[in-house]
């Protein structure tokens, strides 16, 4: 539906009339046809996903291989007990896209080319670059180290890619633009 909206230039004013004030409808359009890639589902991964396909954007794809655990259970709204030791994308995309039908939902399993995606975790640029290539905007909301941030920064800068990477612990938040 989305891309039907962006082709007639019709957008759904009572979805999106809040944000038709704010970004005008040619601002509302080009959201309509960003791409955003959110990895990791953390609580604060799966809220911002939430928030980014209630934006209205063309697609958001998932991507964390983590298993669900009990801990998730108490910060990301998508993951349910039946889904600890599952990944948390494959739990929490079905409930994610049942959000926003105008947006698509995917979760992220393998490479362009085919190839396993590797650890959330990576330092590796080349990988970062295979996994980032297409996508408007890159969301990390995961703990990752100096070295893994690193790593993904370069890749989206070789890419032409936005990042945010953000975190939350407790009371505390970091956020890097």
């Amino acid at each position: 539906m989305a891309a039907m909206e962006l082709e007639t230039g019709k957008v759904d004013e009572a979805l999106y009339s809040r944000q038709l004030y704010v970004l005008g409808r040619e601002g509302q359009s080009k959201m309509a046809s960003s791409t955003v890639l959110v990895c990791g589902l953390t609580g604060t991964g799966a809220e911002l996903a939430k928030n980014v396909i209630l934006a209205g954007v063309k697609a958001v794809t998932l991507y964390d291989p983590t298993a669900v655990t009990h801990r998730d259970l108490g910060g990301n709204p998508y993951a349910r007990i039946a889904d600890v030791g599952k990944p948390r994308a494959d739990c929490c995309a079905p409930r994610l896209a049942e959000l926003n039908p105008y947006v698509t939902v995917s979760v992220m399993k393998n490479g362009s080319s085919g190839e396993a995606m590797g650890s959330l975790h990576s330092c590796d640029v080349d990988e970062w670059s295979a996994r980032v290539r297409g996508y408007r905007c890159v969301a990390i909301c995961d703990a990752v180290s100096e070295a893994e941030l690193k790593a993904i920064d370069d890749a989206c800068r070789r890419e032409n890619v936005c990042l945010v990477a953000c975190e939350s612990r407790g009371g505390c938040t970091s956020l890097f633009c």
